[in-house]
């Protein structure tokens, strides 16, 4: 008996060291296999054995046809997912006119064209003449252009400059999913923006959102310095987010009145105490300087707290 028990254990010891795949077929709708079936599959997500991770089921891939955001922006196109309801938006060649009247010297977008009549303006990815990468704005190359309602930029694009969009009054919506620089007044006055979500920018420089009073969202997941006024008198600003930032400058989020909510790393250094409105600065050094979300009670002056 004693010898039996040795070999049944030395059995499931050589079991334990076989993935699941290995005891059956590998065929999860085999009743010899020995894959156990997590969740099902969704759209982004495949179905996966809970006991060791192999992909029974790929994901499935959102569903539904695309179709133009309005008749001036062919070059755009939107969907609701058919089986998740996530909504989604994707830029098309075909039809795009956003290009129409750019002027690019090497990789830098040059115009200096106050009346540009592009609605929704495509920075291309390289310059058609030269096949240069295009990784800047230049200078003020759009300041003052009250026509230009959205702007899109693809990977390529990693410096916004000086005033590049100031004072575009009517611009509401950007992607800029590569920028890692946003310089001095680059959207300042840019009263009809209300999102500004830049994944890779590591870099906010003074002004450069000052003034959008529109404002109520902004994610910097890799900004690491916002400079002083960077975000000065955006009145409708809500939350702000900069959990990797390692310094916010005097007056960064100064006349700020209804922003409520602000997440923040481990030992920023907040240079002064009209960095954010109320007792923010005091709260967050005294307490320890913990990154976290903190939260204001909106109060004049506001209070704030850690959540």
């Amino acid at each position: 008996m004693k010898k039996i028990g040795l070999i049944v254990f030395a059995v499931m010891l050589v079991m334990a060291f076989i993935s699941c795949g290995d005891k059956g077929s590998g065929d999860p709708s085999s009743p010899v296999c020995t894959h156990t079936p997590g969740a099902a599959a969704t759209c982004t997500t495949p179905q996966t054995c809970t006991s060791c991770s192999a992909i029974l089921k790929a994901a499935l891939g959102h569903l539904g046809d695309w179709e133009a955001m309005d008749s001036n922006t062919p070059c755009l196109e939107e969907r609701d997912c058919e089986r998740c309801g996530v909504y989604q938006t994707r830029h098309v060649d075909a039809g795009c006119t956003g290009t129409i009247g750019l002027d690019i010297e090497s990789g830098t977008v040059t115009n200096i064209n106050k009346t540009l009549a592009v609605t929704h303006l495509c920075i291309p990815d390289f310059n058609p003449a030269t096949d240069d990468e295009v990784t800047g704005i230049f200078q003020g190359a759009f300041e003052y252009n009250t026509n230009i309602v959205s702007v899109r930029a693809g990977a390529n694009l990693t410096d916004i400059f000086e005033g590049a969009f100031f004072h575009c009054t009517s611009l509401k919506s950007i992607s800029f999913p590569a920028v890692t620089y946003i310089d001095g007044d680059a959207f300042n006055n840019c009263t009809s923006l209300s999102n500004a979500s830049f994944p890779e920018a590591t870099v906010i420089k003074y002004d450069a959102f000052s003034g959008c009073e529109s404002l109520k969202s902004v994610s910097f997941p890799e900004a690491m310095k916002i400079e002083h006024g960077a975000f000065y008198s955006c009145t409708s600003l809500l939350n702000a987010s900069f959990p990797k930032a390692t310094e916010i400058l005097n007056n960064a989020f100064k006349d700020c009145v209804k922003l409520a909510q602000v997440t923040l790393g481990a030992g920023v250094n907040i240079t002064n105490a009209n960095a954010f409105p109320g007792d923010l600065y005091s709260v967050y050094t005294t307490g320890g300087s913990l990154a976290g979300t903190y939260v204001s009670n909106l109060a004049t002056p506001p209070e704030w707290t850690k959540q």
